[in-house]
């Protein structure tokens, strides 16, 4: 709500531009480490998300494909004709 800065020894008051360039070197040393965090959050977003799409590939491969041949359906046509390879 209220900043504080303490006058250096041997000033009795502070001036607007010596608050205000500690303050602008506070918002860029913050700036940049904001899009520092900011790269790291999405670095490791996109990490997540290829070990999650990893996993399921992995889920994926493991399982056998196990549909069934509808009977009368366009698949068991062509079987039956000799169309479809097995």
């Amino acid at each position: 709500m209220f900043y504080t800065v303490k006058p250096k020894s041997g000033e009795k008051e502070v001036t607007p531009e010596y608050f205000f360039s500690l303050w602008s070197s506070f918002c860029h040393d913050f700036k940049d480490l904001w899009k520092k965090e900011q790269q790291y959050v999405a670095k490791l977003r996109v990490q997540q998300e290829e070990l999650r799409l990893k996993q399921i590939r992995e889920k994926k491969l493991q399982q056998p494909n196990t549909r069934v041949r509808r009977r009368g359906g366009l698949k068991d046509k062509l079987a039956s004709k000799g169309m479809l390879g097995q």
